[in-house]
């Protein structure tokens, strides 16, 4: 007998927000590659108003319980703002991801399109862009717990998505094909179930509910394990499976 694993992420498909638009912010009068990074709150010292700049490639940091920059700035209160400007390469939908702490929020040409509140550590948010237009990219994340830590990861996958992640999967339905049995795990991970927040439904990810009934189709002889700590739908495909963990 052999065994033949076939794992799968749907986060892997996910690419920092802004990958492959030459994201870019002007300074005087000039394209700089990059984000252009303020961060603004208290000085640690005098207790005044304080402020530093940089610029960055991607919108991805961990500064757990101090701020972006701990001789300026106070960790227990701060506002992140990153500001530039994108085009993307192909029109359609693009799916958001927000992945962190504290309050955020992200603006296109001065429209907020997505708003994630401390409860939630991780959103997905869909959004419609035309190729060619250029975007006003603005993301504020603003530190209102102190007694938090503060991290953010902001990724997307595009239209071009779909065709990657059917790729993938197909190699995981190939291989139950030719399984004597086929086992799949499924379910929740930290990010989406987790005390302290709420969850939007009791479904499972779409996806996984589709991979879970094409896995059915070509072996019969399935075993699904769902992990996750708190309850979910299991339908429409609980009837049909022979065993369940």
């Amino acid at each position: 007998s052999r065994i033949i694993t076939a794992p799968f992420e749907i986060d892997d498909l996910f690419k920092p927000f802004g990958a492959g638009t030459g994201i870019y912010h002007m300074e005087n009068g000039e394209k700089v590659p990059g984000f252009k990074a303020v961060y603004s709150g208290i000085d640690p010292t005098s207790r005044q108003s304080a402020r530093d700049e940089a610029v960055v490639e991607k919108i991805e940091f961990n500064w757990e319980m101090t701020s972006p920059n701990r001789q300026v700035l106070a960790s227990d209160s701060f506002t992140a703002e990153w500001t530039g400007e994108m085009e993307v390469a192909q029109s359609g939908r693009y799916t958001l991801q927000i992945a962190g702490s504290q309050v955020v929020t992200v603006e296109l040409d001065g429209e907020t399109v997505a708003n994630k509140h401390f409860i939630h550590p991780k959103k997905d948010v869909g959004i419609e862009l035309e190729a060619g237009h250029p975007y006003a990219v603005k993301v504020t994340f603003r530190k209102i717990h102190p007694t938090v830590d503060s991290h953010l990861r902001i990724s997307w996958i595009g239209p071009e998505s779909d065709a990657e992640m059917q790729q993938v999967l197909q190699t995981s339905i190939d291989a139950a094909k030719e399984a004597d049995i086929a086992v799949v795990c499924i379910g929740l991970d930290h990010n989406t179930d987790s005390e302290g927040m709420d969850r939007h439904t009791m479904r499972l990810p779409e996806y996984q509910n589709d991979f879970v009934e094409a896995v059915l189709a070509v072996n019969p002889r399935t075993v699904v394990v769902v992990y996750c700590g708190t309850p979910v739908e299991m339908d429409p495909w609980f009837e049909n499976v022979p065993a369940l963990v």
